[in-house]
């Protein structure tokens, strides 16, 4: 479980979730969650997220947070950013 928020820790491919296992995506409305919403998905047990430096819009966030989903369900060994000899 992962709630998009500016306080969170940086997404990276360290934290990429395990695949085996079902994901919920938390982006939070215009104006963000409130402090009180985040403490309280902290001691449910998300992971909070940050998704850049920028505040990102509900849709633009909900398609970050999709794009680095789709990188965990890549094998590690299958996943290409750039072709070794690219300029």
């Amino acid at each position: 479980r992962v709630l998009a928020h500016p306080d969170g820790r940086p997404l990276s491919a360290e934290s990429l979730l395990e695949p085996a296992t079902d994901q919920v995506l938390a982006v939070g409305p215009e104006g963000g969650f409130t402090d009180e919403e985040v403490a309280q998905a902290r001691l449910a047990g998300w992971e909070v997220a940050a998704l850049g430096p920028r505040i990102l819009r509900v849709e633009t966030a909900l398609l970050a947070l999709i794009v680095w989903l789709g990188r965990s369900l890549i094998a590690p060994a299958t996943l290409v950013l750039a072709p070794e000899n690219a300029p």
